[in-house]
């Protein structure tokens, strides 16, 4: 039929979507991740970039919280211990060495170069989104690269967050 839309391509994301969530196709994410899985997201950067803010989702959730803080009750914010990642990725025993004492327990010695690993937990639970990845040290992860125009508008709706935790980085 001329002129008529087709309902071609809203199948094809109905079909991806029922294979996201197969169990069947989940558990072979655990041993064949890199054949099985293919960029199965109905986003493009920007609108994964926009769903991961939302205010129930993986970023946006904890920054509702953190942008409370200074709402909460003197006596609360003073039983609150804050650790940028970075900082624990760059210096893990310094890190937590602080958390110890602030704690007021006994430091413990943590050799961050030969850590004990445990049995691999699986990932297909979490769709491969958060994969796990076990080490005998401590590494930091490789940076995620996010495109300039999207840090720029990260930047500007949540400019408290950066102005608290990383005033360093102001122009």
């Amino acid at each position: 039929m001329r002129g008529s839309s087709s309902p071609l391509c809203n199948t094809l994301l109905g079909i991806r979507r029922i294979v996201s969530d197969d169990t069947f196709f989940l558990s072979q994410l655990d041993t064949s991740f890199n054949t099985s899985y293919a960029h199965l997201a109905d986003y493009d950067r920007f609108g994964r970039a926009d769903l991961l803010f939302a205010k129930d989702k993986a970023i946006g959730a904890p920054l509702i919280s953190l942008h409370a803080v200074p709402d909460l009750p003197k006596h609360v914010q003073e039983r609150l211990f804050f650790v940028r990642f970075e900082d624990l990725m760059a210096q893990p025993v310094a890190c937590m060495s602080h958390i110890y004492n602030w704690l007021g327990l006994s430091p413990l010695t943590i050799n961050a170069n030969q850590l004990e690993v445990g049995v691999q937990e699986s990932d297909s639970h979490y769709h491969m989104k958060y994969t796990h990845q076990q080490a005998t040290r401590i590494t930091a992860p490789k940076r995620h690269e996010i495109p300039p125009r999207i840090q720029a508008l990260i930047e500007t709706a949540y400019s408290w967050y950066y102005q608290l935790y990383y005033p360093q980085l102001k122009k």
